[in-house]
């Protein structure tokens, strides 16, 4: 009843030929529900049962990823399978021999036998196990059922990488502890769990104050200080569970058994882990560095700027290579990092001055942001305190800006801080001096895909008459947008003096850009994290779609061809909350005649210029 409910609510439908009601059990996905937990299929596993013996690397390879499906139901499977996984190494000798035929022969029959998984009740608390060794970490998620049984709910663990091979044994416990969180976070967030460990020196993780902590220390403090945990202490020998799988070698390539994100949520009540301030001061980088090259070399900003500087390749417009051999003079690579190079205030030679901050691409400043402000080390600070804070070790074009919206928008600020600041100002909309002077574009969907293959609609209204044009568009990509305002506004209503947008791509390419330029239009564009800025579009966004839901037919195809007619309805009414006329008035001079006006009244006789003076 509560499953109906809920979808009566939201309004949501069920297809009954899809549905399956008072089963025992049910099958999805290759998987088989039922009151006991979760099991794997059997029809699934028969494709695994009749596998035929590898004879090269691509059946291996297909083997596999067949059974690392279900290898989440197999305690150890790394390394049961690690001797099918060095034939998969680059540039090894393919060679069947006894141990990969016991490999394979186990996998089948683990998988043809698997146990059944306990399904996570969110009303309990969880359980962690972590351990670590000297070649691979481990850690399982468990909880207790209803007479005190402890339950799995899934198995994880991986190898060391590189570097963690040559940590000492407390930070590859902390290691251990790190990574369960992340695998588990869509379990643990937000509520409290027990973490069982086998190293007792993790127990005295909120003393940390009491030592100098590394910048790998900090950077797991800041991270588990968003959970509410608390850590117990187990020997290992009653630890057997994480234990085991940290005593195995695992395959570097195969992922863990679910995947979560690493990122942390917001909590209202926290456990968290007090530092040293030498910490706040420490070197913070919250990704790899792979990650921050490829996304450097991918992000807007800095992609131009990069291959000019490796490869001295140019954008081929013109305008565009000679802002980017400019920037460049400001831009260093080392190590395949591009970094921002910010000359210090003070006396002395300005080579001694330079700074070098990471050039930070777009996916990775809300990381920046949430460290250095939401963070216990960032401590709310104010708008200035955290942008100067942030700007010695990173940059990106328009930081202050995105520094004071976030800081302004943090709701634990809000709630927690005194309003020591000033009342604000009434707000100071943009001055409007005439008909189509300005304009406002804003792009809705998607709709369901028409008849004629429409999925998105254009919105173009004029700030001063609130006069609109609404066009269907097959696509959004910026040549679709540009092409829709020359033919459908500027060739009928003439050129604007300036249009205003959001910061969508379609909006900011190249070929608007151009288009600006040739017509001599000042490009617009909203403020980050503030759709309010585009209210003209915004607001109208909700009237169109209530009316395309009160006059498209039941197949939903049909929409483009209603446009017009909503259009015509929203021009020819009178907008109450600004110009008190309609728009159609206002631009053309005088009220547009409906089939029935033809019949009840009599065309106006008002003139131009008495429509001018009635309307000053």
């Amino acid at each position: 009843m509560i499953l109906f409910q809920k979808l009566r609510e939201t309004n949501l439908k069920l297809k009954p030929t899809k549905c399956t009601f008072a089963a025992k059990e049910v099958k999805f996905l290759g998987h088989v529900l039922s009151k006991d937990g979760i099991a794997v299929d059997t029809t699934k596993t028969d494709a695994v049962k009749t596998f035929p013996v590898p004879q090269n690397t691509t059946d291996v390879r297909a083997f596999l990823g067949l059974a690392n499906y279900y290898r989440k139901f197999v305690k150890g499977f790394s390394e049961i399978a690690n001797p099918l996984h060095r034939q998969l190494v680059k540039g090894a000798k393919f060679i069947w021999d006894k141990s990969c035929q016991q490999s394979f022969e186990e996998i089948k029959k683990l998988l043809i036998s698997s146990p059944i998984l306990a399904f996570p009740d969110f009303s309990k608390d969880f359980i962690l196990y972590t351990d670590a060794s000297q070649i691979a970490i481990g850690y399982i998620l468990g909880q207790k059922d209803h007479k005190g049984r402890e339950q799995v709910i899934a198995y994880g663990g991986r190898s060391l990488r590189g570097a963690e091979k040559n940590y000492c044994i407390r930070d590859l416990e902390y290691l251990a502890l790190v990574e369960g969180v992340k695998q588990y976070h869509v379990y643990l967030a937000s509520r409290k769990f027990t973490i069982y460990t086998d190293h007792e020196a993790l127990l005295h993780t909120q003393k940390l104050t009491k030592e100098k902590i590394t910048g790998r220390l900090a950077r797991w403090a800041m991270f588990l200080q968003s959970y509410d945990y608390e850590i117990i202490y187990k020997k290992g020998t009653a630890n057997g569970n994480a234990d085991a799988l940290s005593r195995r070698p695992y395959d570097t390539e195969i992922a863990t058994i679910t995947t979560a994100t690493a990122e942390s949520s917001t909590q209202t009540e926290a456990s968290f882990i007090e530092l040293d301030p030498y910490a706040s001061i420490c070197e913070i980088t919250t990704s790899p560095k792979e990650k921050v090259v490829n996304d450097q070399r991918t992000d807007e900003n800095f992609k131009d700027v990069i291959k000019y500087i490796l490869d001295k390749e140019l954008p081929d417009k013109t305008r565009q290579a000679r802002k980017t051999v400019i920037e460049s003079q400001d831009y260093i690579i080392d190590e395949d990092v591009l970094f921002h190079l910010y000359y210090q205030k003070g006396k002395g030679h300005r080579a001694d001055r330079i700074v070098k901050r990471l050039a930070v691409p777009l996916t990775l400043r809300d990381d920046i942001l949430k460290s250095y402000h939401d963070s216990l080390l960032g401590g709310h600070n104010g708008i200035e305190r955290t942008y100067h804070t942030i700007r010695y070790k990173y940059y990106w074009p328009g930081m202050y800006n995105d520094i004071q919206q976030y800081v302004q928008t943090c709701m634990q600020c809000q709630r927690a801080k005194p309003d020591a600041h000033k009342r604000p100002t009434p707000l100071q909309p943009l001055p409007v001096l005439d008909v189509f002077r300005r304009v406002h574009m804003d792009i809705l969907g998607p709709f369901r895909k028409s008849s004629g293959d429409y999925t998105h609609v254009l919105l173009i209204v004029d700030s001063f008459t609130k006069f609109m044009e609404i066009l269907p568009m097959k696509n959004t990509g910026a040549k679709d947008v540009a092409d829709l305002f020359y033919n459908q506004w500027i060739c009928r209503y003439s050129a604007p003096d300036a249009i205003l947008t959001d910061k969508g791509q379609n909006f900011m390419s190249n070929i608007l850009k151009e288009v600006c330029n040739i017509f001599e239009i000042q490009k617009i564009n909203t403020s980050s994290y503030r759709p309010q800025t585009n209210s003209t579009c915004e607001r109208n966004n909700k009237t169109i779609a209530e009316k395309l839901r009160t006059c498209i037919d039941a197949n939903q195809l049909n929409w483009p061809d209603k446009l017009p007619s909503i259009a015509h309805a929203m021009n020819t009414s009178v907008c109450t909350e600004s110009t008190q006329y309609t728009p159609y008035f206002l631009v053309f001079g005088r009220e547009c005649r409906t089939p029935i006006d033809t019949v009840l009244t009599e065309p106006s006789k008002v003139g131009p210029v008495a429509v001018y003076r009635q309307v000053t």
